[in-house]
């Protein structure tokens, strides 16, 4: 299943592996919620999803995907929305402005598809990923039935983990890793939850839950989670022993 949002912050490549870890009729709840590549596969293949988001334009974009994406895919289609090059950058600066929701919702889906980020607010202008294909995501894009989300109006990652939800895994698409040096006052867009490694790793030792982590790869992870099980994944989605070929890494506590 394809999303029509593309993401290339978050780990992609370890839907496999993530099946292994979360049985068929589990329920998981999802924190740091985008694109919903992985999310939207794993509920098309029977796995309960809870997905939650800090970002009030992601729960915002998908609200209105709900509600009705045909007019999101005729906005972001209508000759009006076509743009030259020099504008590229004050969109990404006001687009959130504009009154109208699926206005903004369009703009969310042009400007993620053209920005060689995959953000909405950032990124150079890149217009490979926006194309025929990718508005055929968006224009036959529905939810699978096992799939909910929640905006939680929280400011950090880790604060927004439930330990009384009744989810049975817990899991978290973390990007690239970094040990969050000089980030003090850092500029990001609305629709960035930005990932305290160190206080995700404290928030998860502490939980009752299981949960599972995917990151791309970085030689200081198994470190880093060094009391945890750590799976390496290639670029082919296989499991791999060998750190070289190494593309991300599912991380676990059980």
């Amino acid at each position: 299943m394809k999303s029509p949002i593309k993401d290339q912050a978050t780990a992609m490549l370890c839907l496999a592996t993530l099946k292994t870890k979360f049985p068929v009729g589990s329920v998981i709840d999802v924190y740091r919620f985008y694109s919903g590549q992985v999310e939207f596969n794993l509920a098309a293949t029977n796995r309960f999803i809870k997905a939650n988001t800090i970002s009030y334009p992601v729960y915002e974009f998908w609200q209105c995907m709900a509600e009705d994406a045909k007019r999101v895919y005729e906005i972001a289609t209508s000759e009006s929305f076509q743009f030259q090059a020099e504008m590229f950058p004050l969109l990404q600066e006001g687009w959130y402005n504009y009154r109208d929701p699926y206005i903004r919702a369009a703009l969310f889906f042009i400007l993620n598809r053209c920005s060689s980020t995959g953000f909405v607010s950032s990124g150079q202008l890149s217009t490979e990923y926006f194309n025929p294909i990718s508005l055929s995501y968006l224009r036959s894009f529905a939810f699978p039935q096992h799939f909910h989300l929640t905006h939680v109006p929280q400011n950090t990652l880790s604060g927004m983990i439930d330990e009384d939800s009744d989810g049975e895994y817990l899991f978290v698409p973390c990007g690239s890793f970094s040990y969050n040096l000089f980030e003090h006052g850092k500029s990001r867009g609305r629709e960035e939850t930005p990932v305290n490694h160190q206080e995700l790793r404290h928030r998860l030792r502490e939980t009752s839950k299981k949960w599972v982590i995917a990151y791309k790869y970085h030689a200081a992870i198994q470190e880093f989670y060094n009391q945890e099980l750590i799976t390496l994944v290639d670029k082919y989605g296989r499991t791999t022993t060998d750190e070289h070929a190494a593309a991300e890494v599912v991380i676990s506590n059980f």
